[in-house]
């Protein structure tokens, strides 16, 4: 196309100005759109040259996961959160019966220590 386009030029050259010159802006039309056409393609080239030398640059893979092994992980996730709370409430209860024991013992501490302060001894008759 674009030998067609030369030679269309060069006789342009040659022709007077006498002639009307209707071909010759048909033919500026035709050569500006092969440019664009070229210009595009360039930038494309270069565009994908950049990104290839970014990817070369790249050193991280990621790790592609499968939605089964998707499935499975969330599931895990789940019974461990389960887990976790079961182990919390757990761990909830056995701190609320130490506490309670230890309530207690101090209960029955003060009621030992206010009875042996205590100096008067009822005798119960029967």
């Amino acid at each position: 196309m674009e030998s067609k386009s030369l030679n269309e030029y060069q006789t342009f050259q040659n022709k007077t100005t006498i002639e009307p010159l209707e071909g010759r802006w048909e033919f500026l039309y035709n050569q500006n759109k092969i440019n664009k056409i070229k210009k595009e393609q360039y930038r494309k080239e270069q565009h994908e040259k950049r990104l290839q030398k970014e990817l070369e640059e790249c050193t991280f893979t990621p790790k592609k996961i499968s939605h089964f092994q998707l499935r499975t992980d969330l599931e895990e996730k789940n019974n461990k959160s389960y887990n976790n709370i079961d182990n919390l409430l757990g761990r909830q209860k056995n701190l609320l019966e130490k506490r309670n024991l230890e309530l207690e013992r101090i209960r029955q501490e003060k009621n030992e220590k206010d009875s042996k302060e205590c100096s008067f001894k009822p005798i119960m008759v029967k």
